[in-house]
């Protein structure tokens, strides 16, 4: 049962953020007095006819996987086009408009994020703060100290320490007393207090604690004080005021927009210039999507916005790379034909776009099949 729901819950996901990017190209479209022929739920073979509005056909087809936008005059090989340029085709329009309707998918994914983001904000989600951020004062009572990072080779790594474990309490060797009040300040004050004396921290890791013994050292992390070279935090849930919850939306948006482009940078330059193949690690296809959504659904419902809306600015930057078949490349398109101020070969665009699109096919099979041989 449990598996049944994943993978509706996966789908679901999946539509939505698909639907959610051609809504945008069919507004646009229709905004610009384009007209479209249909709007698809899932992809054909067609289920079913359900409506009709303003022109356009709205259809359920079988496979359940996001959807389509059929926009008139995006084929140049239109039989009603052989007349000429109608004025409700998307040919006839200028390359801005075109470029707007291409452009629009990609935001509206934006919006989705930021909408998400913000509901997220609202109704409560879990969050790791430093006791001096801004937001601290907007997370309830129940807070767990965490660990956020751990320097290799410092005292706290050889210890087997690592991100995500909650610390219980620190203490001298040989003097084991609870520490009151535990925070992130008062903990980094203790361990450079303590320097170069043994201490036990306790922790828990998967629901089981532990201890460790450390030694607190200067030039861990810097010649001025001792560390034991762990970064904490103090996790629990954080409830923004709908004013702060919008804004707070936007600002996570723009952050893991460029966090994502920043990655995606890094990525490329391992496969082309250091012939780094290890980066299939690094990236996820249904598969792997599959086991991230399961862990936000054990975290709550606001976590599972929050992966909807990483997930959607995912799909975003994919949209814009320069790469036949996606947005981007036909973006790209348009600039290179605003420049030439001459139109290239739409039949050459055509077999460029496919060839693209089997590229993309191979390119998510090979992830797919990565994200099978890590579980």
């Amino acid at each position: 049962m449990d598996t049944i729901i994943l993978i509706v819950v996966l789908i679901a996901v999946l539509a939505v953020l698909i639907l959610v990017h051609e809504f945008g190209h069919f507004w646009i479209a229709k905004r610009n007095g384009i007209r479209v022929d249909e709007f698809g739920f899932g992809f054909p073979p067609r289920a079913k006819k359900l409506f009709n509005w303003k022109g356009t056909e709205f259809t359920l087809n079988w496979l359940p996987f996001g959807g389509f936008v059929k926009i008139f005059g995006e084929n140049p090989d239109d039989p009603e086009l052989l007349g000429g340029k109608p004025k409700d085709s998307f040919i006839a329009k200028s390359r801005w408009v075109q470029a707007k309707v291409l452009f629009a998918g990609v935001v509206f994914n934006m919006i989705l994020a930021w909408l998400l983001f913000s509901v997220a904000y609202f109704a409560g989600t879990a969050a790791v703060l430093n006791s001096d951020s801004s937001l601290y004062k907007h997370m309830g009572p129940n807070q767990e100290l965490m660990v956020t990072e751990v320097l290799p080779g410092s005292p706290a790594g050889k210890a087997d320490l690592a991100p995500g474990d909650i610390i219980k309490n620190v203490s001298e060797l040989g003097n084991d007393r609870p520490y009151p009040n535990l925070d992130d300040q008062s903990f980094s004050s203790f361990i450079k207090d303590h320097q170069n004396e043994k201490l036990v921290i306790s922790y828990e890791r998967d629901g089981r604690e532990n201890s460790i013994l450390v030694t607190p050292m200067v030039g861990v992390v810097s010649q001025d004080y001792a560390s034991i070279g762990v970064g904490v935090g103090l996790s629990g849930e954080v409830k923004l005021p709908v004013h702060k919850a919008v804004w707070r939306g936007v600002t996570s948006s723009v952050k893991i927009f460029a966090d994502i482009i920043s990655g995606l940078g890094a990525i490329i330059k391992d496969i082309f210039v250091k012939s780094d193949t290890s980066v299939l690690s690094q990236v996820s296809g249904p598969v792997g999507i599959a086991g991230i959504v399961k862990d936000a659904m054990s975290q709550g419902f606001t976590a599972v916005l929050m992966l909807v809306g990483i997930i959607s600015i995912n799909l975003a930057v994919l949209n814009l790379l320069p790469f036949p078949a996606l947005d981007g490349g036909r973006l790209m398109v348009l600039l290179i034909e605003k420049i030439r101020n001459k139109k290239l070969n739409s039949k050459v665009i055509m077999w460029i776009n496919a060839v693209g699109f089997i590229v993309l096919i191979g390119l998510m099979i090979i992830v797919t099949i990565s994200d099978i041989i890590k579980i």
